[in-house]
């Protein structure tokens, strides 16, 4: 699994959203923000404030396109075996 910092820096990039945007957004400086971004790791507060003023979720860094896919997948065989039971089932009355 790719780093969070490094994840989040590939997302920011793809999105066009600059350090000194973020550092503005933060009220942090700049160097500071590339400094973090730059590293392996990121205190979690800092990146909930990267997060919270670019408007990224847990799932833009934890999921891959991927993974929605397969799980969106298993999701459907799973709705699927449940309409399948339900029809099965004796109807009860309440």
């Amino acid at each position: 699994m790719e780093p969070i910092v490094y994840k989040l820096k590939r997302i920011l990039r793809d999105r066009q959203i600059s350090h000194g945007e973020i550092a503005e957004r933060i009220n942090k400086h700049r160097t500071f923000i590339t400094r973090k971004l730059n590293g392996d790791s990121m205190e979690t507060r800092l990146l909930e404030q990267i997060m919270e003023a670019t408007e990224l979720t847990y799932q833009d860094l934890v999921c891959t396109p991927q993974a929605d896919a397969s799980v969106r997948a298993e999701l459907d065989d799973l709705r699927r075996e449940i309409m399948l039971i339900k029809e099965a089932l004796p109807k009860y009355q309440t």
